[in-house]
């Protein structure tokens, strides 16, 4: 984790953190939202892919139904949902929005592309 320092923003303190939980996600969606300072990351796979959602290991990639975040005022990880049924991977980012965190679009199990606007489990 870096921290910048605020009389000089060209220096940053980098520490290292403890891992996420699960595995590693490929094309996962993150996201900050300030309202409950936390660092969200949404979706993504554990088999990475080219662009028809087939891995590099000629098996299909599925989404991760994980979600969990970076709590930033407690300085640890969560996991704040085992079974996200929208999950989608194929994302990028992750938008704050007064409803929640909103991945938009992604890849849905089966390999689908989606149009579909998703609102990411959040910390309560």
């Amino acid at each position: 984790m870096g921290k910048i320092d605020h009389h000089d923003h060209t220096k940053i303190e980098w520490s290292k953190i403890p891992n996420h939980p699960g595995s590693a996600r490929y094309r996962i969606a993150g996201g900050s939202s300030s309202h409950d300072r936390r660092i969200y990351f949404f979706g993504g796979t554990d088999n990475p892919y080219n662009y028809n959602g087939i891995g590099y290991n000629g098996q299909p990639s599925e989404p991760s139904p994980v979600t969990f975040a970076w709590d930033v005022k407690a300085g640890k990880w969560e996991t704040v949902s085992d079974n996200s049924p929208t999950a989608t991977m194929d994302n990028r980012g992750l938008l704050p929005t007064p409803a929640g965190m909103v991945a938009v679009g992604g890849m849905d199990k089966g390999q689908l592309v989606t149009a579909r606007v998703t609102v990411a489990p959040r910390s309560h």
